[in-house]
């Protein structure tokens, strides 16, 4: 899943800036997501004068920025989350502000059958021993994945141990089309699909 702004002509990027310096959170580790305590109230000031309002559903798959109506295809596919309301403001229009909720999903799950895909995992420099993930003990970082066969995984929307990032089912990519959700693009992953962060994968 991925931010789409090019199908219906929306901002690319959207500068701005957060009323705190950091979260009370790390989006990056999910399993501490569900119990973790959060007492701040967050917001969102855009400081592009040229956008004056948001038309959009999803922003930011690294730490998304979501609608009601994102949050109610979640909810309907049984998706596992927090959210957190985020007030967004505008330097462009002052006085505007819009609701929005900052999206906090906690279920993960491994999806690469090892045995079928080809790969490269990631070394450290100084022992070369292989590079674990810190956030899911035993499971190492890959540099590359070239053949991505995947495990079947229950779930409708999770972070992806290999990967790295948010997955979804294919039943969310129907919902999500039919209820029009605003500014998700949904790349598949199939025979044709690699995993490449560094360009490493040899020719």
């Amino acid at each position: 899943m991925e931010y789409d702004w090019q199908k219906l002509d929306l901002p690319a990027f959207i500068s701005g800036t957060f009323n705190h310096a950091d979260f009370e959170w790390d989006f990056n580790s999910p399993n501490s997501i569900k119990d973790i305590r959060i007492d701040r109230a967050y917001e969102f000031h855009i400081t592009d004068p040229a956008i004056k309002s948001l038309d959009l559903d999803f922003y930011d798959p690294r730490s998304p920025i979501v609608s009601a109506a994102f949050l109610s295809v979640c909810d309907e596919l049984d998706v596992r989350y927090r959210s957190v309301p985020l007030k967004v403001s505008f330097s462009g229009a002052p006085g505007s502000t819009a609701e929005f909720f900052l999206f906090l999903p906690y279920q993960s799950a491994s999806l690469l059958n090892r045995g079928l895909s080809e790969y490269q995992e990631d070394r450290v420099v100084e022992t070369g021993e292989v590079m674990m993930d810190k956030s899911f003990p035993g499971q190492p970082v890959y540099s590359w994945i070239r053949k991505f066969v995947i495990e079947p995984v229950p779930l409708n929307l999770f972070h992806c141990i290999e990967l790295m990032q948010l997955v979804v089912s294919e039943r969310f990519v129907s919902l999500s089309r039919n209820r029009g959700i605003k500014g998700v693009g949904f790349v598949p992953i199939d025979a044709s699909y690699r995993y490449d962060p560094w360009g490493e994968i040899p020719a």
